[in-house]
């Protein structure tokens, strides 16, 4: 077609020019090369999509132009049908296709320009900057290649393997023109989160060990860094607007207190009110065979629409027996902003501030900061001064095991302490009845004791 003519253009003046210019105008050339086409992949793939996954922007843009109406503009519709039926096969028919696909295979031919010159350009610039690094051993060279072989042998897996799975539909974004089923994310996808985003990109750094370049290396993290601003700017907002917002799994099923009063028709009620809003572990399991949407969070996450739908079928089982009203009478409180900014912003800390010294986390970040400034401080020492240092750091910890933590766990005894110290400066549901302060203090004593166990022995 017209559009792999361009192409093939573009990458072979690539080739022409990195042979022809010199290698002080080579390297500058390809590293402004490269960022236009990162930045026409990252910004202008990602504006372009986003308008599209909101507004059919292009979709409705084709069909402002005329491109593939027969009456309005004969000759670009020709021209575009003999470019599509020249990559597609036997089976394609033009005509009979709807106007969202035909101008999804239109914008794939611009994709694959985008996509092919981008990785071309990186390619020409990382090999513009290779050297042999000076002052290392042979083997370190050996290591150093092999390592980077087999960094981009496992980029060209993971990518083979995220496209198998994915097939066209999903590597060129065909969700945001027609829908078409589930999509079902598995395999290579169970490897790590968006694989092809984040080890999908193992090659730069296999590239940059190879030629033995900071620059391809800083580069390739800018280009890394631009392709996640890529997955964070479009992708993840495309998928909850098309397939529901995520939810964590404990919120699936909105938890009740059952007082112990209530009689048993009211926990048969509510049991299978549980059974239907809450998946089993077979349906779990499962869940590639089912219609359901698959994401690569579906063990994670689920729509919104679907959990609405679920509770409305809980409700109206639950409306069947006399005990609804019961039921409804006894639903938690709705919690305020205040709470929820207090319950997921506990005084965390941040640098040194918030430090609490009760909380393990704060007290392993007080100690190990302790320890690297005092041996970073210290000068050299003999050998009895190090045996002296080291006899002093293992009675603090015996002293700290044996009365520091006896005279907390005294203060707990008599006057609960511990629990009202974490009732004080934390916040804690209203109907609780501080359990959940009971809860935190022994998680975090426990970690305190074990800490003091270790550093003591």
């Amino acid at each position: 077609s017209h559009f792999d003519l361009l192409n093939l253009a573009l990458l072979g003046a690539q080739l022409l020019l990195f042979f022809l210019l010199p290698s002080y105008l080579r390297k500058p050339f390809f590293l402004v090369y490269f960022a236009f086409w990162r930045l026409a992949y990252d910004a202008g793939l990602g504006w372009v999509l986003t308008r599209q996954s909101k507004r059919r922007w292009i979709v409705k843009e084709v069909q402002r132009l005329g491109w593939l109406d027969e009456k309005r503009n004969p000759k670009m519709r020709d021209w575009i049908r003999k470019q599509l039926q020249g990559k597609m096969g036997q089976d394609y028919s033009f005509d009979a296709l709807p106007l969202e696909y035909n101008t999804w295979l239109l914008f794939r031919q611009v994709v694959d320009i985008i996509l092919l010159n981008d990785f071309l350009a990186y390619c020409m610039f990382a090999f513009s900057c290779f050297r042999v690094p000076n002052g290392l051993s042979i083997p370190v060279h050996i290591m150093r290649w092999i390592g980077g072989i087999a960094m981009i042998g496992f980029n060209l897996w993971v990518k083979t393997e995220a496209h198998g799975v994915v097939k066209d539909y999903g590597w060129y974004w065909g969700d945001c023109f027609f829908q078409r089923g589930n999509l079902v994310f598995d395999g290579v996808f169970e490897l790590a989160p968006h694989p092809m985003y984040s080890v999908g990109y193992a090659g730069y750094y296999g590239l940059s060990l190879i030629v033995g370049s900071y620059p391809v290396l800083f580069v390739s993290l800018a280009a890394h860094a631009a392709q996640f601003g890529f997955l964070v700017g479009f992708e993840n907002p495309h998928i909850e607007r098309t397939y529901g917002q995520r939810k964590p799994i404990a919120q699936r099923t909105p938890l009740r207190r059952t007082p112990a009063s209530e009689s048993s028709s009211r926990s048969q009620s509510v049991s299978s009110l549980a059974d239907l809003t809450t998946p089993s572990a077979t349906e779990g399991e499962t869940a590639t065979e089912t219609e359901e949407l698959q994401t690569e969070t579906e063990t994670e996450f689920e729509g919104t629409a679907k959990q609405e739908q679920m509770m409305k079928k809980a409700e109206m089982s639950a409306a069947l027996t006399p005990a609804t009203a019961v039921t409804r009478r006894h639903r938690s409180a709705f919690v305020t902003q205040h709470d929820l900014m207090n319950t997921y912003f506990r005084q965390d800390t941040i640098i040194l501030r918030n430090i609490d010294l009760f909380r393990a986390s704060d007290l392993k970040l007080v100690l190990l900061l302790f320890y690297m400034v005092v041996s970073a401080a210290l000068p050299p020492l003999s050998v009895g001064a190090t045996r002296g240092l080291y006899f002093a750091n293992a009675l603090c910890w015996v002293l700290f095991h044996s009365v520091g933590l006896g005279l907390l766990l005294r203060a707990q005894s008599q006057h609960k302490f511990l629990v009202r110290h974490f009732m004080k400066h934390y916040h804690y549901p209203h109907d609780d009845r501080g359990d959940g302060a009971v809860v935190e203090a022994f998680a975090n004593w426990k970690a305190i004791y074990n800490l003091s166990l270790c550093m003591t022995w």
